[in-house]
C-alpha cells in the first residue's frame, strides 16, 4: 500500500474543484457556440453567451483599456483586473504588488459607491474581480453600467496610487 499525505490530497482536490469551475471541456464549449448558431430567442442566446463568459468580453471592447482577463472566461465567472491607466505597463514585483492594493482599493470603492456589488477572488495567488453571469436578464448595458462604476471607483481609489506610480 502506497502512503500519500494528508496535505497532497486536499490541496489536489481543492485544486481539481477550483479547476471544474473554471474550465469547460472542448465539447461543451462547442455545444454553446452551436447553441448560439441555432437558438432563435435573444432570451436564449444571451443565456447561452452568458454561459461562455462573452457577454463581458464583448462589453470591454471599445473602452479606454485596462482590462486584464486573469483566465478565459468559462461557464458564469469571469475573473479580470481593471488596471487605472497611470498603473498601466509597468512591469516587476512592485507593479504586481501596486496592482494588487488598486484591486483591494477599487473594490473598497465599489463598495462605498452603493451602486454594485462586485466581488474578488484570489486566482493562482493573484487578487482579481470576479464577476459571476447567472441572471439571464443581464444585458450588455448592464454590464457597461457595472464597468463605469469600477472605473469611477478606481479614479476615487487610486488617485494617491496613481501619483506613487508615475
Amino acid at each position: 500500500m502506497r502512503e500519500v499525505e494528508y496535505n497532497l490530497v486536499v490541496d489536489t482536490v481543492a485544486k481539481l474543484c477550483m479547476d471544474a469551475n473554471y474550465f469547460l471541456g472542448d465539447d461543451v464549449v462547442n455545444a454553446f457556440k452551436k447553441g448560439l448558431e441555432q437558438e432563435e430567442s435573444e432570451t436564449g442566446k444571451n443565456i447561452l453567451n452568458q454561459l461562455r463568459g462573452g457577454g463581458f468580453v464583448e462589453s470591454t471592447r471599445g473602452r479606454k483599456g485596462g482590462y486584464r482577463l486573469v483566465r478565459e472566461p468559462m461557464a458564469t465567472n469571469v475573473c479580470f483586473r481593471y488596471l487605472p491607466p497611470a498603473l498601466r505597463g509597468a512591469t516587476g514585483a512592485e507593479a504586481l504588488a501596486r496592482e494588487e492594493r488598486a484591486t483591494v482599493a477599487i473594490r473598497e470603492a465599489v463598495m462605498r459607491r452603493g451602486h454594485s456589488l462586485i466581488n474578488y477572488a484570489g486566482v493562482d495567488g493573484i487578487d482579481t474581480f470576479r464577476i459571476v453571469l447567472s441572471n439571464p436578464r443581464v444585458t450588455r448595458e448592464d454590464l457597461s453600467a457595472t464597468l463605469d462604476e469600477i472605473e469611477a471607483a478606481a479614479e476615487e481609489a487610486c488617485g494617491g496610487e496613481a501619483a506613487q506610480a508615475q
